[in-house]
């Protein structure tokens, strides 16, 4: 994803004065005021979006370091207006104020990890310390399948620990609904780990129990445990 130039937006200079900014801003708001632009959801969005640009923008140089709950707002309205980039080192940033002020683990903090989470995912910047991110969640929520399966795909598809990432699709098979799509996805990751590990026999194993339980398997789970089964041969 492209990073905007938020000055341009606004239409001014990269060295305009914090009263100029809101001053352009202010300009802006009631240029796509929605009560200028009846039914204009282009312009409803605009405000929304230049208000927490600006934000962002004109008072990043003086928020404070430990100012968790700025930054984690932050965080959370750029999501939501799918600037993926600025919401996720807004998180960073919150969680780093989180550590400095010291403050007891609540509520807000493991919604921020869980967004957090989502900006990984969807601008795939996986590394370790999405790892570590991983591994706080899922103790935090242990019965949370998606988590599990994000973290086992981590250790299988980058660290090449399929033993670990095997017995974490393990779980994820226990712990969701036989022939359901995370339980398939599991079971063949299962599979592959297996197969990965030169144990063939156990990867064919899995294999046969997902066929002996899903009698009418989707084209495409039956086109992915085919090709995986040829590979064994």
């Amino acid at each position: 994803m492209a990073k905007r130039d938020y000055y341009e937006v606004l239409g001014i200079g990269r060295d305009a004065s914090k009263d100029a900014i809101k001053k352009a801003y202010r300009k802006l708001a009631v240029q796509f005021h929605p009560d200028k632009n009846p039914g204009n959801k282009e312009a409803e969005a605009k405000v929304f979006y230049d208000r927490a640009l600006t934000i962002l923008k004109s008072a990043v140089k003086i928020i404070p370091e430990d100012n968790y709950d700025v930054w984690a707002w932050i965080a959370g309205k750029f999501f939501k207006l799918g600037d993926l980039d600025v919401a996720l080192d807004a998180s960073v940033n919150a969680e780093r104020a989180y550590e400095r002020q010291q403050r007891v683990p609540d509520r807000k903090l493991w919604r921020l990890r869980l967004l957090r989470l989502k900006c990984i995912d969807m601008l795939n910047r996986w590394d370790d310390d999405a790892l570590k991110l991983l591994e706080q969640l899922e103790e935090r929520y242990p019965f949370n399948a998606d988590i599990k399966m994000k973290r086992a795909a981590y250790l299988q598809k980058y660290k090449k620990d399929y033993e670990a990432a095997e017995q974490i699709w393990k779980k994820v098979v226990v712990g969701v609904k036989p022939g359901s799509p995370a339980w398939m996805e599991a079971q063949l990751n299962r599979a592959i780990c297996f197969h990965e590990m030169g144990k063939s026999d156990r990867a064919r194993e899995v294999i046969k129990i997902v066929r002996g339980l899903v009698k009418k398997m989707k084209s495409e789970w039956k086109t992915r445990f085919d090709e995986l089964e040829r590979k064994l041969k």
